[in-house]
């Protein structure tokens, strides 16, 4: 199964300390995925890790990460992305996308609405799984946690939401 980690937020604080050294121990102990980082901060893959990533990651970590220049305000925004996930899954039988949502709570909605873009337009002949994975904290309030939850429920089924 190709597995592919599409990192909402791959260029902040939360990617850097404590994602991305996550991942390499996951990937050093045999789990098998690639990460695509979104961002807007930098422009191409070079600039993205040699800012980003420490330099004593592992050959096969940075083999594994992939970035992807990402602005979520480009009404155009999906059409790359999409793009990259199709290069990504290639010839694969079976693909399990997992979204890691490492942004505020106040921009779960677009992403979600672009998630959904996605996932409806993407080019697979495949067996598709999906999975969002959501951090803390989930809203500002009860009142938009529950908004938020419902913003979820739209796009994912229960079972496939993971809140952290």
């Amino acid at each position: 199964m190709k597995r592919i980690i599409i990192q909402f937020g791959g260029t902040g604080d939360l990617a850097q300390k404590k994602l991305f050294p996550a991942y390499e121990h996951l990937l050093g102990n045999g789990f098998d995925f690639t990460i695509l980082a979104l961002g807007r901060r930098f422009k191409d893959r070079e600039q993205f890790v040699k800012s980003m990533v420490s330099k004593d990651a592992s050959e096969q970590f940075l083999s594994r990460l992939e970035y992807l220049y990402y602005d979520m305000g480009d009404p155009e925004a999906t059409v790359p992305l999409q793009r990259r996930l199709e290069e990504l899954i290639a010839d694969a039988d079976e693909v399990e996308l997992i979204y890691y949502m490492a942004l505020q709570p106040s921009l779960y909605e677009e992403a979600i609405k672009q998630i959904q873009h996605v996932d409806a337009h993407l080019g697979c002949q495949c067996s598709l799984a999906k999975k969002i994975v959501v951090e803390k904290p989930f809203g500002f309030d009860l009142e938009s946690a529950h908004r938020y939850n419902d913003i979820l429920l739209k796009a994912f089924d229960d079972r496939e939401i993971y809140r952290v």
